[in-house]
């Protein structure tokens, strides 16, 4: 069911911005889309291609954690981005998060 209301949420954000696809790095803030949430925060972390960089994730994810902080979020959940369409290793996942533990 959540999977549903994210296409749609994306989907809204892509016709009020009127453009085809999300640029890979963005970060879209929605309402609950159907999870006990307030706030969803979808980060794009692959391009049309679905390729992805473990640059880009560290920059997608502290994109995202600011956006969280600046909402007031009390807990956040973090998938492991772009290891599925985005083609990269868990292992390239987690390195891409090391840098942040360092700011």
């Amino acid at each position: 069911m959540g999977r549903y209301y994210f296409g749609m949420a994306l989907r809204q954000y892509r016709t009020s911005h009127e453009i085809n696809q999300v640029a890979r790095g963005t970060v879209v803030a929605t309402g609950s889309c159907g999870t006990q949430f307030g706030t969803v925060l979808h980060a794009v972390a692959v391009n049309g291609f679905y390729e992805s960089s473990p640059e880009v994730i560290s920059q997608v994810v502290h994109d995202a954690l600011r956006q969280a902080a600046t909402l007031r979020a009390r807990s956040v959940a973090l998938v492991a981005l772009a290891t599925g369409y985005g083609r990269l290793s868990m292992s390239e996942f987690g390195a891409s998060l090391l840098p942040l533990a360092e700011k």
